[in-house]
């Protein structure tokens, strides 16, 4: 983009800015602020749409921080949405790893 893009197409001007929300709630991830994270997750979510890392990364978070809060069922969906919608991310792998975990941890309380 070249910066006569922006005075003729106002919409561009903020391209991109939907992963400020990203970066933001892995910082609150980073910080304990697993509330917060999982808030400002879903607006980047809402907001960006397309199946690719960006969109991975955020599932990923979400997932870890609903499973910080407890909320190992929450996470479940975050972990399989990001698997069944972008299989091939690098967030993928460790998505079936966290889903592992939590399946041995429930194998554990039913014993």
């Amino acid at each position: 983009m070249n910066p006569g893009d922006i005075e003729q197409d106002q919409a561009k001007r903020f391209d991109g800015h939907d992963e400020v929300y990203l970066d933001i709630g892995i910082l609150y991830y980073k910080k304990n602020n697993y509330r917060l994270a999982i808030d400002t997750l879903d607006q980047f979510l809402v907001k960006h749409m397309p199946r690719d890392d960006k969109r991975a990364e955020g599932l990923y978070y979400k997932g870890k921080s609903h499973l910080q809060l407890g909320q190992s069922e929450k996470a479940v969906k975050n972990y399989m949405e990001l698997l069944e919608s972008m299989p091939d991310s690098i967030y993928a792998s460790a998505a079936r790893s966290e889903l592992e975990e939590i399946e041995w941890r429930k194998s554990l309380n039913s014993q």
